[in-house]
């Protein structure tokens, strides 16, 4: 008998140790301070521009013939990002910045005048600022964020046959979301993938058509914008001691 509790004893120190071990590795600061990183991936967008006004390239005579245009992309995507974080036990939080490359270029007939016109949008460069929060265990971290995202976008109308172009470029705001892990491959270097997802709108927005004229069937388009953007992205970064 004294040798089953003899066994047992020694089953529950061993349990007590593996548990104190498994919590503090969860609680082990690995990602608390400052860190940089790069990131590539995908990336895919899609332009609205609704509420146009009656203009050169909607309007015939005095019959508009509509006042939305709907485009999409996708390119491959790089970009910088920078944060820090606090950690109290497995839960991080912290403030993350980052900027990704552009090149978002949709190229379509007009819907308006498809033999003669075309539509050309594009996105320069991204940026963004948010709140990212981390539960982490040992050398794992998932996390979620959420902030401010804005875009340097182009939008253009063209007429082929007439060389009328009616152009902007328009810094567009909006808001951002997205979800993500990270695992530390080294001591202060981690691997990591994540989804964003950002949402951007800008309103009577007008566009530089000096060629356009004046007047019923002309007049310079005036247009709402809403951008969305998605992109999986894969991120290394470098984590700086506390």
């Amino acid at each position: 008998m004294k040798k089953e509790w003899g066994w047992l004893a020694a089953l529950a120190v061993a349990m007590t140790g593996w548990s104190w071990s498994a919590g503090a590795q969860e609680a082990r600061p690995l990602w608390t301070g400052f860190y940089v990183g790069g990131e590539a991936g995908a990336g895919f967008a899609s332009y609205v521009y609704g509420n146009m006004t009656p203009n050169y390239f909607n309007t015939a005579g005095i019959q508009v013939r509509g006042t939305g245009v709907t485009q999409s992309a996708s390119n491959v995507v790089g970009g910088a990002l920078a944060g820090y974080a606090w950690q109290v036990g497995p839960f991080t939080v912290g403030p993350e910045i980052g900027v990704r490359s552009g090149g978002f270029l949709a190229q379509q007939p007009d819907p308006f005048f498809p033999t003669t016109d075309q539509v050309k949008s594009d996105i320069r460069w991204m940026a963004s600022a948010a709140v990212k929060l981390g539960w982490g265990r040992d050398r794992w971290q998932v996390f979620a964020k959420g902030g401010w995202a804005g875009a340097l976008a182009d939008f253009g109308l063209y007429d082929n046959s007439t060389t009328v172009t009616a152009e902007s470029t328009t810094w567009v705001n909006g808001w951002t979301a997205g979800v993500g892990a990270d695992y530390m491959i080294l001591d202060r270097l981690s691997l990591g993938v994540t989804w964003d997802y950002a949402d951007l709108t800008a309103g009577s927005v007008g566009l530089n058509c000096p060629s356009c004229g004046v007047g019923v069937g002309f007049n310079s388009p005036v247009v709402d914008t809403h951008l969305r953007l998605n992109a999986v992205m894969a991120r290394l970064s470098w984590h700086f001691a506390p």
